[in-house]
């Protein structure tokens, strides 16, 4: 749980992006495991989404699926569109999707109801 404090920290979530890219295996394992499982709380705020995107970035494939397939709950996408730092690691993420997963992901969002296309959302349009 010290983890997820240090996470939501202004100053601490720094540290732990410097454990994120810089830990042995162990360490880095129940890092992961802490966001993962408070992913939506920590992906959420301005200071801790930052970690999530260096999980993203310096994260092993594991790791990524793991975060890919917990945030993308259809029940959450109201949430991640209306959020932006949420919405932030959403975009991030599509740089390490597969072609069939982003187009998972973009049917996935485009049709739910009450969002605007995902396109529009990640390009701009």
């Amino acid at each position: 749980m010290l983890n997820v404090e240090m996470i939501h920290s202004p100053y601490g979530n720094y540290f732990i992006q410097t454990v994120l890219e810089t830990s042995d295996s162990k360490m880095r394992e129940n890092l992961v495991k802490d966001v993962v499982e408070n992913i939506f709380s920590i992906a959420n705020e301005k200071f801790s989404y930052n970690c999530v995107i260096k999980l993203l970035e310096n994260g092993n494939k594991s790791e990524k699926k793991q975060i890919l397939l917990k945030l993308l709950n259809p029940e959450r996408l109201l949430t991640i569109k209306r959020n932006k730092y949420l919405l932030n690691v959403v975009v991030k993420m599509t740089n390490y999707m597969s072609k069939n997963f982003l187009k998972y992901f973009v049917d996935l969002f485009n049709n739910y109801p009450k969002l605007e296309s995902i396109s529009s959302i990640l390009f701009n349009k």
